[in-house]
């Protein structure tokens, strides 16, 4: 696996469907899944229903960069998502992943993306994973 930055907005819960979550956002999931579900891998089960928009991957490792273009996926949805009442039982998540294989990321967030992670209300969950170099490096 190259070095590479992923990017997603998870909205999970159990009292909105993920079609009624499509509906409301206009926007179509990258990947949804059902409480109760597999979670593959494992033999664990979903504990809640989940909507996720993704943005494509990239090689390059700047975490602000690729937040905003995430809010520009979400822009339809911004305004629905930053109105849910706090007992929607809705949770908004940002997840990114970062791989790494001999690069360092930047993870300097400018002030109006954490002004838009505050809009939407959301969580930010940052990995950051040592991959193995590639065997044409060693």
């Amino acid at each position: 696996m190259p070095t590479e930055l992923r990017v997603e907005c998870q909205l999970t819960g159990t009292e909105i469907s993920n079609d009624e979550i499509t509906r409301r956002t206009g926007i179509s999931p990258t990947r949804t899944w059902k409480m109760g579900d597999s979670i593959q891998g494992t033999l664990l089960r979903r504990p809640s229903d989940g909507w996720v928009v993704a943005v494509s991957p990239t090689t390059d490792l700047d975490l602000d960069a690729s937040l905003e273009a995430l809010f520009k996926a979400l822009a339809p949805a911004i305004q629905w998502i930053s109105q849910l009442p706090i007992d929607s039982g809705l949770r908004v998540e940002i997840h990114c992943a970062i791989y790494l294989e001999d690069a360092a990321p930047i993870i300097n967030l400018k002030h109006r993306t954490l002004a838009k992670l505050a809009e939407l209300g959301a969580t930010l969950d940052v990995d950051i994973i040592q991959i193995a170099p590639s065997p044409s490096r060693t």
